[in-house]
């Protein structure tokens, strides 16, 4: 970045002048920024005014480059904020399978009427299957595209902490403390006896504890290994604690691991060995 070493009046009054009235260029982009970013005003401003006690400042050049950088992020958020609301629609349809099935299914369905009312039972026979087919395995991708891209996940994917904190009257007040993040993410270690993760998730619960979240830990956690954490945990914790555990059978869990993109790398016969079994 460019900037002018300026004497300390002169900064003075620059500075007073840059938040009084800053470039036409940048007043137009925070317009166009809308109300609901007022603090890109305190941030833009500072950049454009640069650092009067340090005797810099940006140079003409250069706030005119700011300023049309500001103009163009004003036009880029009032087109999103614009656009946003056509992709309610879109969100509400990716947001479950039934209903992305169902849109999918209803496309490749005209298409086949269409291709049958101009081109008859043979065409639809013929092309026809082969178009429809390929139509379908087209919008199949690009839903599971557009989910990555818009942030979408599937109700069944998600885990039962993260749908606490979505229905939760703490938000971000709740932390989560989850066991697959720790030892397969942060450590990148196996489920063993005294592995590292077991002091990190309680160190992880305990500093959230004592900093006025609420948290929850969660995962596949047994008491040989995990026990003796939790206890010290409790303990530790003189306000209201609760521990729950999913009381369902292991065919159960097979099946709701599969529709988890962490089936590809965890097999049920992993999972039956960190399973107890009757």
């Amino acid at each position: 970045m460019c900037f002018t070493a300026l004497r300390d009046y002169e900064l003075l009054m620059m500075f007073q002048q840059e938040q009084r009235r800053p470039p036409v260029l940048a007043r137009v982009g925070l317009s166009l920024a809308g109300p609901r970013r007022g603090h890109l005003r305190r941030a833009w401003l500072a950049d454009l005014a640069g650092d009067p006690v340090s005797g810099l400042v940006p140079s003409p050049w250069w706030r005119r480059a700011l300023a049309v950088g500001y103009l163009l992020a004003g036009l880029r958020l009032r087109l999103h904020d614009t656009v946003g609301v056509l992709w309610v629609p879109v969100d509400w349809v990716l947001g479950a399978g039934s209903r992305t099935g169902a849109a999918i299914a209803a496309a490749t369905g005209t298409m086949a009427v269409g291709i049958d009312a101009t081109g008859g039972l043979d065409r639809l026979l013929g092309i026809g299957v082969a178009a429809c087919t390929t139509t379908a395995a087209s919008l199949s991708g690009l839903t599971r595209w557009l989910r990555r891209v818009r942030g979408i996940e599937l109700a069944a994917q998600v885990p039962p902490a993260r749908r606490a904190r979505r229905s939760s009257a703490y938000g971000c007040g709740l932390a989560i403390v989850g066991q697959d993040q720790l030892r397969r993410e942060v450590l990148h270690e196996r489920d063993v006896a005294a592995g590292a993760n077991i002091g990190l998730i309680g160190l992880v619960a305990r500093h959230a504890l004592d900093t006025g979240f609420h948290a929850v830990v969660e995962g596949i956690v047994g008491a040989g290994r995990y026990g003796a954490m939790f206890t010290d945990l409790v303990a530790g914790h003189h306000s209201r604690r609760f521990l729950y555990y999913l009381d369902i059978g292991f065919d159960e869990t097979v099946r709701r691991h599969a529709t988890r993109p962490l089936s590809a790398e965890v097999s049920a016969e992993q999972m039956a060995g960190w399973t107890p079994r009757p």
